[in-house]
């Protein structure tokens, strides 16, 4: 829930199903049967995933029936079309619904006998139609087929990664991020190219050439609204050290964002976070980009708008909050490294849930961070490079919240796996200096990289494999 409401606040858009069973007339009357249960088993999926399921009554047996369909799935706007074969069937059906607007899914049932006569040679049909559109010239991503029942395991894990990436694509699609100013000064790394970023991800940057309107914002709002957002600062951290004014002023500076990102229709910020900001409004950004992140209104960090996208499309697709990170310390007698920001982080990453508000590490007596150790727990970090041609994925796990650590939001990172290939220290390191990778990680929590993979591909952006250390020979 946030803590301070805001007009116009953007909410994750659900994706749209549609589900077609097609089928031939010579195989056995099981099809409508399983067409059926199909349908009540997506039903129950739909809610539990919170997707809109737009399902065609009737099996499709005619080319005139898959025309209809088409024409009315792309009516309704269907963002992802599974193509269910209830038995074997023509394979002229499938260029027709191919021609849907979304994504396509094509689904292969287990028969419903075990021997005698054939009843359904359904994923026969689905192999089929996966050809019919490779002949065709249609090519589509890693992931694009299910098999099983809606209550099976493989179907679920399939049918969840499809939904995921789809969610990802329409929702990155029309985003706009707020850049304020530029990357951080002598950052050349996070510059970028705004109509390539279009291209790639349908992502708008609407820039601001300083922090005024921000700060007119700020001091505009009455100490009557802005003591309760101070009061939740306090009270949701484990404690507040801030000095002087700043926990006042970082209220009132998440408030203000909050307010100009729904006056302009922003999914995003990427705020130049140093030095204006101290020069000109005497506070950090930190602790108010923690709360909107969590809240659902990504911020990354120093200008970095591929950041701002990586926080999205990860905030898409697990519906978690993610946080930004740099790579500040390596040690090499447990293979682990530490990941690092001023104090950017998310409450929900907090070890124990306990996290102080206070004063930024290399600024005393201005705040406010939110000083944090991450919770031990399994995570991915992406990192968006090259203008966005290029992915980074890294999967592992942070450990050890015991071990000494930089004040700030921080966490110890070991048992990697970089596009799913296992590397240890010297090899992951190789991997992000050999590829000259940008120095901000955006994490987020679990192991998604088969979505990631998928989402990728859809997206034509390039994974980036891992490197192997000279140091190994």
């Amino acid at each position: 829930m946030p803590i301070f409401e805001t007009d116009n606040q953007r909410e994750i858009e659900p994706v749209k199903v549609g589900l077609v069973g097609v089928a031939q007339a010579s195989f056995s009357d099981d099809k409508y049967t399983i067409y059926e249960d199909s349908k009540k088993g997506l039903e129950a999926l739909s809610c539990q995933w919170n997707f809109d399921l737009l399902p065609q009554e009737e099996l499709l047996i005619e080319k005139s029936d898959a025309v209809s369909a088409t024409k009315k799935m792309n009516e309704t706007e269907v963002d992802l079309l599974i193509v269910q074969n209830s038995s074997f069937a023509s394979g002229d059906l499938i260029p027709l619904l191919a021609e849907i607007d979304g994504d396509l899914l094509l689904w292969g049932l287990p028969e419903t006998e075990k021997g005698g006569p054939l009843p359904l040679n359904s994923f026969c049909g689905t192999n089929m139609y996966m050809n019919v559109l490779r002949e065709s010239g249609q090519s589509l991503p890693p992931g694009s087929w299910l098999y099983g029942m809606p209550d099976s395991d493989h179907f679920q894990d399939a049918l969840e990664m499809a939904i995921k990436t789809t969610r990802t694509i329409k929702n990155l699609e029309g985003s706009r991020i707020g850049l304020i100013i530029d990357p951080a000064p002598g950052f050349h790394g996070l510059e970028f190219n705004a109509s390539r970023l279009k291209d790639i991800f349908g992502v708008e940057v609407v820039r601001f050439n300083d922090y005024s309107e921000f700060m007119q914002m700020a001091d505009s709002f009455s100490e009557e609204n802005v003591k309760p957002v101070m009061n939740s600062f306090k009270s949701e951290a484990a404690q507040e050290t801030c000095s002087g004014e700043t926990l006042r002023k970082s209220a009132r500076m998440y408030m203000a964002m909050k307010e100009i990102a729904a006056k302009y229709e922003l999914n995003a910020f990427a705020p130049r976070c140093w030095p204006e900001l101290q020069d000109e409004y005497g506070v950090w950004p930190c602790s108010a980009n923690s709360q909107m992140t969590e809240e659902g209104l990504m911020s990354a960090c120093e200008g970095d708008v591929l950041g701002a996208i990586s926080m999205m499309a990860l905030y898409y697709m697990e519906e978690k909050p993610p946080m930004i990170m740099d790579l500040s310390d390596v040690d090499f007698s447990d293979g682990t490294v530490q990941f690092w920001h001023c104090g950017n982080a998310p409450s929900s990453f907090a070890y124990q849930g306990k996290y102080e508000e206070t004063d930024h590490f290399n600024h005393p007596g201005m705040g406010c961070v939110r000083d944090m150790i991450i919770k031990p727990q399994k995570a991915t970090a992406i990192r968006l490079s090259g203008d966005g041609p290029e992915g980074f994925v890294l999967e592992g796990e942070f450990l050890k919240p015991e071990k000494a650590s930089f004040d700030g939001s921080r966490g110890w990172f070991g048992n990697f796996s970089v596009n799913g290939k296992e590397v240890d220290l010297p090899d992951l390191l190789e991997t992000i200096m050999g590829h000259g990778l940008e120095h901000h990680y955006t994490f987020v929590p679990g192991h998604v990289r088969p979505a990631l993979r998928r989402l990728f591909d859809q997206l034509g952006v390039e994974k980036l494999d891992p490197r192997e250390s000279l140091l190994q020979d």
